[in-house]
């Protein structure tokens, strides 16, 4: 069987332009279509830290995000790139109840000292997710950010039997929890009818998931989408 995209895989994404004097930075992003950051409780937060996010310590700074435009921007000021390494962390949610603190965080920059004068040290990082289609199955393999912990932080995946808003539509026709703490690795749909010439959505969560209940809690943590059609 084939796998057709019906458009490309979406993510968050980051772009950063440091201010000349390195005291402040503007962070452009752009999530998912049909993200509403405000009202699903998106943030971006600042740590002046190395290349991976310090999960257990507060950020310096930390901004909501204000609207319902999938897109948009944000300012840190007060900054020091001259002296100072930075990351830079976009949360497609809130604060989570363990102990990862910002484990909804899916996209970085990370800002090494002196990247104002030389935009091309900064290293970027979106979660990013790449079904593999078989005849009764769909194996999902994800590349998540760099030491979040997915399942302890509660990642899932859902798939619909359609082209729809995974924002916003509860009635999926499989859900998959993420197996292991791993920044790499694959979530399975098994025992799933592939239709010809059918649209299908696949979302990929942050967190959410109830390992008790084995049902998600919140379906709007959505770090990437795909949407494809079987040939």
């Amino acid at each position: 069987m084939l796998l057709k995209a019906m458009d490309p895989t979406q993510n968050v994404t980051l772009d950063i332009i440091p201010g000349s004097t390195g005291d402040t930075v503007t962070i452009d992003y752009v999530t998912p279509n049909s993200n509403q950051p405000g009202k699903f409780g998106n943030c971006v937060c600042l740590w002046q830290a190395g290349d991976t996010v310090p999960w257990g310590d507060e950020p310096q700074q930390h901004q909501a995000i204000n609207g319902t435009s999938r897109q948009g921007s944000v300012v840190f000021n007060n900054l020091d790139m001259g002296k100072n390494d930075y990351i830079i962390g976009y949360a497609v949610g809130g604060e989570t109840d363990n102990f990862i603190k910002y484990g909804n965080v899916c996209a970085t920059a990370y800002l090494p000292q002196g990247s104002q004068k030389d935009t091309s040290k900064i290293q970027y990082f979106s979660t990013k997710i790449a079904p593999q289609v078989n005849r009764t199955s769909i194996n999902v393999n994800f590349n998540v950010t760099p030491g979040v912990l997915p399942k302890t932080n509660g990642a899932w995946a859902a798939l619909w039997r359609s082209k729809t808003n995974p924002y916003l539509n509860p009635i999926y026709d499989q859900v998959s929890a993420v197996p292991i703490d791993g920044d790499e690795g694959s979530v399975t749909f098994n025992d799933v009818t592939l239709v010809t010439g059918v649209t299908y959505t696949l979302a990929f969560m942050m967190s959410g998931w109830n390992e008790k209940t084995k049902k998600p809690t919140c379906q709007t943590t959505i770090a990437a989408v795909s949407t494809f059609k079987i040939d």
